[in-house]
């Protein structure tokens, strides 16, 4: 051993350091002992010390120890220039002993003579005399957690490098129920893994001192979710969420919120005065254990006290039963004496503040450790909704806050005294002030702290730490998380996401390489995703150009659409969804020359808890399960898929109640807030990017509101302004449409004060308008000068935004019930006006190339107070309505930039013979393969988005061409089939001049089609282009009457005669044909059928003898003898029909709420088959199924049939099925199941052999609301 190095271990200079060093050498060595490595008495233990006491403390403290392995000797290196000195170990040993003598001394006389007198002082405090002596242990060797420490005003990890702790709280520890909120509906690993998905790096935990003691119970755990915690104390549960932390790269920060349970509130110190338990000696000892116990984990900081209150709390005073300052000094000096690496953050008081808030007295009496550079200074701020503090109601609000911020705690960092984290801060976003505070706060923690705007942060540097008051969905201001616990509250996310930092790693304390997020990162929100896996149809955007909405090339557009109400109801989903598909009533918008649908919602139907009511599911299949919200994803994708633009507009915050919300939020409602309003505004903005949404119309008839008032409570203008920026700035390619005030009945307002963003050419105005059967207007509709009075009107109201060129236009809603010739008249005066006519005659006052005003008819329902385009049946179109419209649409409509062309999604294996088409209720037209093992394979979609419903398909005689039914748009479509795929081409559409157009029997020779209409009772001929399979404008059309009862639902081309089967009025009618149709309307020959017979289809035996008439009502089939070179049908009165007339059921079966939906002959034309369905509410598969029939011809010519077997047809709603293979294979379909069921038929008996059937429920789900197989046998 050097002389020189015992000679140095008494100068004076370093005797600190010398006891320090033994008591850490003194650890280290029973440390080795206890871990059973040998020491080497032949070799001498070596320790370099540096000669500063300051550099020694700081290095042991702060530098990893390095451990020599191969000698199993614990070193501590520590060097200062180029000045080192060897301590013999005996030497170190020895003078810790007498540092120990000389400690334990010292003590004794602190405890004599100090100790009475702060007894004596403080004697209502429980103050102890003195913090206990700890032995200071070096960290284990092994990975490294979380050492952190400061450096000016940065957090910084071991390297050097700034760190920003970003988090939330997570509240539980401290209550009673003495385990974190959630976890009687979640798992808490599942909790973590949310928070961390959200983009936090820490979680702030609070406990109590109660929570700690051993006869402390948790309560309010499912342990189904949790099994690992049954059984556990709380203190248990606390080390799995921890380790848990740790396991997933969350850093947690310990939060001593109380020291009793529940109790936080009515603490006005770290202790309890007068109580035995929780002294200062409680609060400081539970500290310790805590800090020994997690010494190596994922703990980086301590909080050592929650909410510093009131005048009682002091700072700086001396008082040692007053002065948090003081007491945080002896407790974090005790947790350092046994963990150095914790943060240790100290909160200020409460003194004309928030409650821990006011560190003031830090300027003069900083917090000083005997670990230095641990220190981070704490507060806790709110906006004025969770108490109106002084500052709030300063005139010069909100840009007052900065100086306020800096009087209590920024100066802290102005002068670089040390880091300063927020512990909590949060608002309920209850009003429009409260939004002001936060955008202010967020760009302050962000480094803005001054009013510049421009960030103070050196390069290199972080703005503030935070954890953001709570993740639970209560806490006072709500939380980060929804009642439900699993979503999220997107108002909150969007302001948080651009100031998270990155995760920070294990061991090295380094960022995990993930992308630091910029100022406007992707919303991270658990937003439920659309039900199917699909990208929503892609679209251009548009933006605006003087008074016109124009696209990408400036091309003028024109909106014009119509309402869909239903989303904003009680109901959560378009009205009418359980009479029809919502493709269905897409499609007859688009049909009827609409170009956008607008979709009214309310933020109630925006909720996780939301859930939709009445559709009828057999019809919408595909939202099944799905959330209002999703539903409403399907409808924007299927308007892409279709051509049409959608329009969001937000209706109402609760559903159903438009008519009494005045404002934009709900005064005094802690959830329906202006934060609310404008979140998710951002939320449906990052959803519906690049799909079908062309602009958010973002409240529907403003009322009591103000324009440029600059009062934040009901300035309308302001509002708008700041919601529509948030919008641009997360989705810069929506049109933001702004109605005007007054119910959204005018903008003269715009005049003086213009909405302005800062993305340009994207405000169009809108307003509503209605007639004084809707609106009494007395004034306007008695002036005499009516209806001429109107355009200077409307000039006035908002014509001069058109006229002036300010911006576009767009009327959201207008309508008359027309009940009164005055209304026609209003209506007709008003699309005149819309399409360019501003001075009320006939010479347009639009530029050239300039389109007129967009607008939206309210509504599609047939309600909405004046009733809608569509009528109460939810089918048939107000034909009086849609003509007075018809006038402004837009020719051809500019808004579609995508036709909805067929999309070629058929197999490449294409055989004619073996393949059919099925046509549907879920608009697409679907090829399908029959397999030579009865099987269906489902071979690809060969139309999408072109059809209504195309519930009946026909082949041309060749082949070549297929003929659909649009039976919800009234339409006829020619297709054709490409021979090489059997892919079909649309070659066009056309009226089918009636309602509900549901079979089409074409020509042998090509040259018509005919089309029954089952609504409005009538026959359409077309005509068809040979050349090209395109069908030529309306022919003829033939009527029966009266019209009301009339359902013409077959019409079949049979040699010489059309064949028409009308289940209303219980007749088959047959009309002699031409070259080019019906010959003459008067029929050849009627059949009138027993009442409630209800005939639908008829079928020829193959060579024409007879025919049979299959009765749905009756549930029966009729043999009708035929002439079989005419197909003239044998007349018969209702006596004879009944005669030859056979029950599809057996004897003792009940034919109640049994329906017949198809007969087919047997190729050989021995035998009938006919299927059966139940059509009560809740049908019974058993009661569906196919009955077969043996015909008997005895005498030659004369025809009777016999039930010969009844089969099952394995499904619920049998509709249509054909014989193939010559009849040796039936197949059917049954409707509501989605299945296909195929039996082999005997030819020789014609029974169906029952132990043969296939079943085949094809996954793909183009397979919905199956209607009529088309097949080329």
């Amino acid at each position: 051993d050097s002389p020189d190095a015992e000679k140095s271990i008494v100068d004076e200079n370093t005797s600190m350091t010398r006891t320090e060093t033994a008591v850490n050498i003194e650890n280290l060595e029973r440390r080795e002992s206890s871990e059973n490595i040998p020491t080497s008495s032949e070799k001498s233990d070596e320790i370099v010390l540096d000669s500063t006491p300051e550099s020694v403390r700081r290095t042991l403290f702060e530098r990893p120890i390095d451990i020599d392995v191969e000698e199993h000797k614990p070193v501590i290196i520590i060097q200062e220039e180029e000045k080192t000195f060897l301590i013999s170990k005996k030497f170190v040993i020895i003078a810790v002993v007498i540092a120990s003598i000389l400690a334990a001394a010292l003590v004794i006389l602190l405890v004599l003579f100090v100790s009475p007198v702060l007894k004596k002082d403080n004697n209502d405090h429980n103050i102890p005399t003195i913090a206990p002596v700890y032995k200071i242990a070096l960290p284990k060797p092994g990975p490294v957690y979380n050492i952190l420490h400061t450096q000016g005003t940065q957090i910084v990890d071991r390297r050097g490098q700034p760190i920003r702790l970003t988090g939330c709280n997570w509240y539980g520890f401290e209550t009673k129920a003495n385990i974190p909120q959630g976890l009687w509906q979640r798992s808490y690993t599942g909790v973590l893994d949310q928070v961390k998905s959200l983009g936090f790096n820490t979680i702030r935990i609070a406990y109590s001192n109660q929570m700690l003691r051993s006869d402390a119970v948790t309560s309010g755990i499912d342990f189904v979710s949790n099994p690992n915690l049954k059984g556990l104390t709380p203190l248990q549960c606390l080390d799995k969420i921890i380790e848990y932390c740790g396991s997933i790269n969350l850093r947690v920060i310990l939060d001593r919120h109380s020291s009793k349970a529940d109790n936080y509130d009515n603490e006005n110190y770290w202790y309890i005065p007068g109580d035995a338990y929780y002294t200062e000696q409680r609060f400081i000892d539970d500290w310790v254990m805590l800090a020994q116990r997690y010494q190596d984990s994922a703990i980086v900081g301590a909080d050592l006290w929650n909410d510093p209150k009131g005048q009682a709390t002091t700072w700086g005073s001396g008082n040692v039963g007053t002065d948090w300052n003081l007491a945080a000094e002896r407790v974090g000096n005790a947790i350092q004496n046994v963990n150095n690496r914790w943060l240790m953050i100290v909160e200020g008081v409460g003194n004309a503040t928030w409650w821990g808030s006011n560190l003031m007295g830090v300027d003069t009496h900083p917090i000083r450790l005997q670990v230095p550079n641990k220190v981070v200074y704490s507060v806790h701020e709110y906006a004025n909704d969770t108490f109106t503090q002084t500052w709030f109601k300063d005139p010069n609000f909100p840009n007052n806050l900065r100086s306020v911020w800096d009087k209590f705690f920024g100066f802290i960092i102005r002068k670089n005294i040390a880091p300063v984290m927020i512990g909590e801060f949060g608002t309920t976003f209850r009003y429009h002030s409260s939004l002001a505070w936060i955008t202010k706060w967020m760009s302050y923690m962000d480094g803005q702290f001054t009013v510049d705007g421009v960030s103070d942060l050196k390069s290199g540097q972080y703005g503030l730490s935070f954890t953001s008051w709570p993740l639970n969905p209560y806490g006072g201001i709500g939380g980060i998380l929804n009642d439900d616990w699993l979503s999220v509250n997107t108002q909150k996310m969007y302001y948080l996401t651009p100031s998270l930092a990155p995760i920070i790693s294990n061991f090295n304390n380094t960022y995990l390489p993930t992308k630091r997020p910029t100022s406007s990162p992707t919303l991270k929100t658990a937003i439920p995703t659309p039900g199917p896996t699909f990208k929503f149809y892609p679209f251009d955007y548009f933006h605006t150009f003087g008074n016109q909405i124009v696209d990408k090339n400036n091309v003028p557009a024109r909106i014009a659409g119509t309402t869909w109400s239903g989303f904003e109801s009680t109901s959560f989903i378009p009205l009418g969804l359980w009479a029809r598909s919502y493709k269905t009533v897409i499609s007859q918008m688009k049909q009827l020359g609409f170009n956008t649908i607008k979709l009214p919602f309310s933020n109630q139907m925006l909720r996780s808890g939301s859930v939709v009511l009445g559709p009828d599911f057999t019809r919408n299949n595909d939202l099944v399960g799905l959330s209002p919200l999703q539903c409403m994803d399907m409808i924007v994708n299927y308007c892409g898929v279709v051509g049409m633009r959608v329009i969001l507009t937000r209706f109402s915050a609760l559903a159903g109640n438009s008519g009494n919300e005045m404002l934009w939020y709900v005064p005094k409602d802690n959830y329906y807030t202006h934060g609310r309003f404008v979140a998710d505004w951002v939320m449906l903005a990052d959803r519906y990017r690049n799909t079908a949404v062309i602009g958010f119309d973002l409240w529907n008839a403003p009322k009591l509101v103000t324009w440029g008032s600059q009062d934040p409570l009901t300035d309308w203008h302001m509002a708008a302004e700041e919601v529509g920026n948030a919008i641009l700035a997360r989705n810069s390619k929506l049109l933001v449409i702004v109605e005007g005030t007054g119910w959204g009945s005018t903008l003269a307002s715009v005049a003086s004060q213009t909405v302005n963003l800062l993305v340009p050419n994207k405000v169009v105005y809108s307003l509503q308008l209605y007639s004084n059967d809707t609106v009494p207007q007395a004034a306007i509709f008695s002036d005499p000068t009516f209806p001429d009075n109107l355009p200077a009107r409307w000039d006035i109201a908002f014509g001069f935004i058109f006229k002036k060129q300010i911006a576009p236009l767009y009327i959201s809603e207008f309508a008359a019930a027309l009940q009164n010739p005055s209304d026609t008249v209003w209506i007709e005066s008003f699309t005149h006006y819309l399409a360019g006519y501003f001075d009320g005659g006939n010479v347009s006052s639009l530029e050239e190339g300039s389109l007129g005003i967009s607008w939206t008819a309210w509504p599609i329902t047939p309600y909405g107070g004046i009733k809608g385009i569509l009528q109460t049946d939810w089918l048939s179109v107000d034909s009086a309505r849609m003509s007075l419209l018809n006038s402004t649409f837009p020719s051809p409509s500019l808004i579609s930039n995508q036709t909805g062309v067929a999309i070629p999604e058929v197999s490449t294996t294409y055989d004619p013979s073996t393949t059919f088409y099925m046509g549907s209720y879920d608009d697409i037209i679907t090829q399908w393969a029959y397999t030579s093992d009865r099987d269906i394979k489902f071979q690809g979609t060969v139309v999408s988005g072109l059809a209504s419903a195309p519930s009946w398909l026909s082949y041309s005689a060749d082949f070549k061409y297929v003929y659909a039914t649009l039976e919800y748009a009234n339409r006829v479509q020619a297709y054709e089939v490409n021979p090489n795929s059997g892919a079909l081409r649309l070659i066009n559409s056309v009226p089918s001049m009636g309602g509900s157009p549901c079979f089409i029997s074409v020509d042998p020779l090509n040259r018509f089609l005919l089309v029954a209409n089952y609504f409005s009772g009538n026959m359409t001929v077309l005509r068809i282009d040979s050349a090209t399979g395109a069908l030529m404008p309306t022919q003829q059309v033939l009527s029966h009457t009266p019209a009301a009862s009339s359902h013409l639902h077959a019409a079949v081309i049979q040699n010489k005669y059309a064949t028409v089967m009308d289940k209303g009025l219980d007749t088959i009618s047959q009309y002699l044909l031409s070259d080019t149709g019906i010959a003459s309307t008067d029929p050849v020959n009627v059949i009138n059928a027993p009442a409630g017979t209800g005939s639908t289809h008829i079928k020829f035996h193959p060579d024409g003898k007879f025919a049979i008439s299959l009765n749905a009502l009756s549930v029966s089939v009729t043999l009708i003898p035929a002439d079989p070179d005419t197909g003239l049908l044998q007349p018969m009165d209702a006596t004879t029909f009944a005669a030859n007339t056979y029950s599809t059921l057996m004897e003792a079966e009940s034919n109640v709420d049994i329906t017949s939906a198809e007969v087919v002959i047997s190729p050989n034309g021995n035998y009938v088959y006919a299927s059966n369905r139940d059509v009560s509410k809740n049908p019974n598969p058993s009661r569906s199924s196919i009955s077969v029939f043996a015909v008997t011809e005895d005498p030659p010519n004369s025809f009777s049939l016999t039930l010969v077997q009844k089969v099952s047809s394995l499904g619920n709603y049998p509709r249509y099925f054909q014989l193939l293979n010559g009849g040796s294979d039936l197949v059917l379909v049954n409707q509501l199941d989605n299945t296909f069921v195929s039996y082999e038929v005997n030819p020789v008996d014609g029974l169906i052999d029952t132990n043969s059937a296939v079943i085949s429920k094809p996954k793909s789900p183009a397979l919905l609301q199956p209607s009529y197989t088309l097949f080329q046998q």
